[in-house]
């Protein structure tokens, strides 16, 4: 049965509530990537419960993100409890959220509150009262030993700045707005090919930003190349920091044989730690397409029968001892033609 504080209560200074008591060891925390940044520009955002006791947890209202892009980012991992100390109290941590949010709009954004609802036990089926509610002096009401308890995080203000004029890097293939910072590495899987041979070009994008909004860079192939379908892989687990990275992986074939270049691909973006637009490139690709029996620029000929022989030191002294035997030859046959 509900009782209300007595006035000694509320004169008591050092005087802790049940409620404060189970919010002192149940309580949700929110971690923010960043609180300051571009229009575009993603963050990664965690909602974490703590707590030191026994209790059963439910999300009954689950944040708003107005003038926000959402992506789930939780992953299996997220959902084993891990453990902290809060001032010297063990804490069990459980993820509950964990969300990558790209802001679509200059100004100041809010976070909104999460709320979850936890039964905690605090008398067990032998009737033994948790030591918590030694001293508590106000009413409380039990559900079967259970004290249901709601607890809320608190909103977090985001302020949004937006992008400066339009780029004046060249033109790109990569979306208005695009923010964060890459690395861009293209690789051929191989750079000698037998005409209609498959090979592959991949473009791997590593860094920090919404991957999620990245297209394929524009590649100017060769006129005799057949380009096949695009294999795309993303990474769906990104770090608190939002790195992460992302492939285009291209098959392709060229049946016409002769030497090839496919020239640098442009990749552009802005740069929210420089605050600057930036276009990164590649250094031109080249190979071959070379027939059967064919030879390259590269390639050196081993069948050649008449190809010259240089003289090692081994090979000239070997040639002078010959000679030298063949002279004595000669010399004993001249002097027994003459009686010597």
């Amino acid at each position: 049965m509900d009782t209300l504080f007595s006035a000694a209560n509320a004169q008591d200074e050092d005087y802790v509530s049940l409620q404060d008591r189970l919010k002192s060891n149940i309580f949700l925390k929110v971690d923010a990537s960043n609180t300051d940044c571009f229009v575009g520009e993603p963050i990664v955002v965690t909602y974490k419960l703590y707590s030191a006791l026994a209790t059963e947890s439910s999300i009954v209202k689950n944040p708003y993100f107005d003038g926000f892009d959402v992506k789930d980012l939780k992953g299996s991992s997220d959902n084993i409890a891990s453990r902290e100390t809060v001032d010297g109290v063990r804490f069990d941590v459980h993820t509950l959220l964990k969300l990558q949010l790209t802001p679509r709009r200059a100004g100041k954004l809010t976070l909104g509150a999460l709320t979850v609802r936890n039964r905690v036990k605090l008398v067990d089926s032998r009737g033994n009262e948790d030591p918590l509610l030694d001293g508590v002096e106000e009413g409380y009401t039990l559900n079967n030993g259970y004290f249901t308890l709601p607890v809320s995080s608190v909103p977090i203000t985001v302020l949004v700045t937006a992008l400066p004029g339009n780029s004046t890097t060249a033109p790109s293939t990569q979306p208005n707005g695009l923010v964060g910072d890459f690395k861009m590495d293209v690789q051929l899987s191989k750079k000698l090919l037998a005409p209609g041979e498959q090979a592959q070009l991949t473009i791997m994008l590593t860094g920090r930003g919404d991957f999620s909004k990245i297209e394929q860079p524009e590649i100017a192939w060769p006129e005799a190349a057949d380009v096949l379908a695009t294999k795309v892989d993303e990474d769906k687990t990104q770090k608190q920091d939002g790195s992460g990275y992302k492939s285009f992986t291209i098959p392709f074939t060229i049946n016409a044989p002769g030497k090839y270049t496919i020239p640098s691909i442009r990749f552009s973006f802005f740069d929210a730690q420089g605050g600057r637009y930036k276009t990164i490139t590649n250094v031109p690709v080249e190979l071959s397409v070379v027939s059967e029996g064919g030879i390259t620029g590269n390639e050196t000929s081993t069948n050649k029968q008449d190809k010259d022989i240089p003289l090692t030191g081994i090979g000239l002294a070997a040639l002078a001892i010959a000679l030298l035997f063949t002279l004595i030859i000669l010399y004993k046959k001249e002097n027994s033609r003459f009686g010597r």
